[in-house]
């Protein structure tokens, strides 16, 4: 009994056999008794009565007792002391049965209080069947009923166990179970059925707790196992708190195994199969409730007690959702397993390594990949091997070598063999980016959350259906109507194809344009591009520093396209100057104007005030001033062969 569940003798000696006493006991009502038993030459017991009542049979009747036995555990000889108000002994099996304010105490400091308790010396067993209350210096406890088999170095608390561990600088730990066990060989305590854990403001249930300890006394595992629920204010109870102050951590699993240093500092907890923890936030942190889940969730702690990594093994998800009145899309992370590295003062994320089936979704998107790594600092993921994110919202499908994702703000970066795959967001659009097969490539990509801009760089292109963009970036903002707007910088090259008919038997032919910068906008539905201009459908050709293309409303066709200031226009071998240029391929022509215009062709030189081409023949119109001629129609002769 003196060992009970920690600091205590591995191993008690066995009871003493009796020896013969050295007086004969009166058979009359007696005061202030001394009975002394020896085994051999040393005295093994010495019972002091205030009251010897008599002897029936082979029992000896005792009040106001104090017995005091010797024993022996390791190597070691000690006294334990019961004093009770009423004793009946019977020497032959060594049976004392005491009554009345029983009070058991050890020499290692252990005290028993029940109401009655049978010892069997012959057995090594002493019980009781009433209310147990004992204590060990910072360890107490109570229980209906109590066993305790010293051959075995077992003690049983057989109904309503409670026991109490008082630490110096942390709240108490109480353990409450409908029977309790320890086992003093194996150096074990079970606690069995409803056990209940409290420590503070930390609260556990389970079926079953098993408190194991070492040849020092000193627990250094405890296991859970059945229907954990573990509530707590830190990472654990027994682990140092990280950052002063923490928010509700809610654990269950089928099993919480923990194991512990010598200085009793949690080391490692094993919590599965089934793994589900719940974070909530505590002062001073983002206001969002936090899910951790996984068939095992493994937590290491430093030799401070506090913890510094999170492993997470089969089927592991990871979740945020905001609290109200924040409004944020709840984010998502699912795989095979991660391994997540905390900054043991603050508790909080420096890194997270996950593996396998790696999918994170937040609101309408979704990234996956077969690695990935969070970076707490910034919090970005970086997604790798076959890393793809779908943004059901903004419509496009990003692929690349590698992905990082901001999951704070929503930006995206990608880099090498980028390839982004957008729809258009309004149903039936026409346009160009209005088609179903919009794809971008390049090698570093970036997306703005904030602006909804989509920035495509080195070798970029885009193309939608026929039409084309390259540059070495394209920037594409995605505007609150659904519609698009585009700008392209450095080293520009358009290929658009006009949708709609001409006035002639074929479709208008396709606007090729290179510039140093272009802008669309698809709202506006006009293309403008800057710098070296030179754009060219069919036959002709026009060069200036600015041009704009605007399309019809529906974005399909192309009204009409203005260069300037000034222009230079070229068809076959006639060739035009001017301060500016129009073309309407609705009557297919271009219409050239300016103070001076010049017109050159292999047989004629003309200036006026404006020229304007036919394309599909060789017309040519060249208004000059008031006060002279004011039109010549030229057409040009065909060689004869």
């Amino acid at each position: 009994m003196a060992w009970t569940l920690r600091r205590a003798p591995r191993a008690a000696a066995p009871a003493p056999t009796p020896a013969p006493a050295r007086s004969v006991l009166p058979g009359t009502r007696q005061e202030n008794l001394v009975y002394r038993q020896f085994r051999g030459e040393k005295e093994s017991l010495l019972l002091k009565a205030r009251t010897f009542v008599g002897q029936e049979n082979e029992e000896l009747r005792f009040e106001g007792v104090e017995v005091t036995l010797s024993y022996t555990s390791r190597g070691e000889r000690g006294q334990a002391v019961i004093s009770s108000d009423r004793c009946v002994y019977d020497p032959a099996p060594q049976r004392a049965v005491f009554e009345g304010n029983v009070v058991v105490r050890t020499q290692d400091g252990l005290e028993l209080q029940t109401a009655s308790l049978v010892y069997r010396g012959d057995k090594g067993l002493a019980k009781t069947d009433d209310a147990a209350e004992f204590r060990r210096k910072d360890l107490s406890g109570t229980s209906t009923g109590m066993v305790y088999q010293a051959e075995e170095g077992r003690l049983e608390l057989l109904a309503d166990a409670v026991v109490r561990i008082q630490d110096e600088d942390q709240p108490a730990t109480e353990v409450r179970s409908r029977r309790a066990v320890v086992e003093r060989a194996e150096g074990r305590v079970r606690f069995e059925e409803a056990v209940e854990l409290t420590r503070g403001r930390d609260h556990l249930t389970s079926e079953r707790l098993t408190v194991e300890f070492g040849a020092d006394d000193v627990v250094h595992r405890a296991q859970a196992l059945g229907g954990v629920v573990l509530r707590t204010a830190g990472d654990l109870p027994g682990a140092t708190v990280a950052g002063g102050g923490r928010g509700e951590r809610h654990l269950t699993a089928l099993r919480l195994d923990v194991s512990f240093r010598p200085d009793r500092t949690v080391s490692e907890a094993v919590a599965g199969p089934d793994a589900d923890l719940t974070l909530l936030p505590g002062p001073g942190e983002p206001r969002e409730r936090r899910r951790l889940r996984g068939r095992f969730l493994i937590f290491r702690f430093d030799e401070e007690g506090r913890l510094n990594e999170v492993q997470g093994q089969r089927e592991a998800s990871f979740s945020a959702e905001q609290l109200p009145p924040g409004k944020t899309a709840p984010r998502t992370l699912t795989c095979q397993g991660f391994v997540a590295r905390l900054e043991p003062s603050s508790g909080l994320a420096e890194s997270i390594e996950f593996t396998r089936d790696v999918e994170f979704v937040q609101g309408g998107r979704k990234a996956s990949a077969q690695r990935a790594s969070y970076e707490g600092a910034s919090g970005k993921l970086l997604l790798r091997q076959s890393p793809v994110v779908v943004d059901e919202d903004r419509g496009w499908r990003l692929a690349a070598v590698t992905i990082e994702v901001a999951t704070g703000s929503g930006d995206v970066r990608a880099q090498e063999e980028v390839r982004n795959t957008m729809r258009s967001p309004r149903s039936g659009a026409k346009g160009f980016l209005s088609g179903p097969d919009t794809v971008a490539t390049c090698r570093l990509f970036e997306y703005r959350e904030k602006t909804r801009t989509a920035i495509y760089r080195d070798d970029a292109l885009l193309r939608s259906g026929k039409d084309e963009v390259r540059a070495w970036e394209i920037r594409v903002q995605d505007l609150q109507d659904g519609r698009r707007r585009l700008e392209a910088d450095s080293d520009v090259t358009s290929l658009l194809h006009p949708r709609g008919a001409s006035t002639g038997s074929n479709a208008p032919a396709p606007v090729e344009a290179s510039a140093r910068s272009m802008r669309y906008d698809e709202a506006a539905a006009r293309v403008v591009y800057r710098g070296d201009v030179t754009i060219r459908q069919g036959d002709i050709e026009t060069r200036s520093p600015e041009a704009t293309l605007t399309l019809t409303p529906d974005g399909a066709a192309l009204e009409r396209l203005v260069a300037g200031e000034p222009v230079e226009v070229r068809q076959g071998e006639r060739t035009a100057s001017g301060r500016r240029g129009t073309y309407t391929p609705a009557d297919e022509t271009m219409v050239l104007v300016g103070e001076r215009v010049l017109l050159k062709d292999p047989s004629q030189e003309l200036q006026g005030r404006s020229v304007t081409f036919h394309v599909g023949d060789d017309r040519v119109l060249v208004d000059g001033r008031q006060e002279v001629r004011t039109q010549a129609v030229f057409k040009k002769e065909v060689p004869q062969p």
